[in-house]
């Protein structure tokens, strides 16, 4: 499966891919993508699950940055 981002690619001038699903966020994966010049890796990680974090953590890749999304039904009194 490809995970290259062209735009993003191109937006910053070296090889960057995107994982947005949780069974793609292996080790080996991540691993592969490494081997193939990536250096930058753009993933969604609903913080309810710490545990891949701290384990992409673990294998030396750092939280960059985080998107809260605020949600409130406007029809509600």
């Amino acid at each position: 499966m490809n995970h290259i981002s062209l735009l993003d690619t191109s937006r910053f001038g070296y090889k960057v891919a995107k994982i947005n699903s949780l069974e793609h966020l292996l080790y080996e994966t991540l691993f592969k993508l490494k081997q193939e010049g990536v250096r930058l890796i753009i993933s969604r990680v609903p913080s309810e699950n710490i545990q891949i974090i701290n384990q992409m953590e673990d294998w030396g890749y750092h939280v960059k940055d985080v998107q809260l999304t605020y949600k409130f039904d406007l029809h509600k009194n």
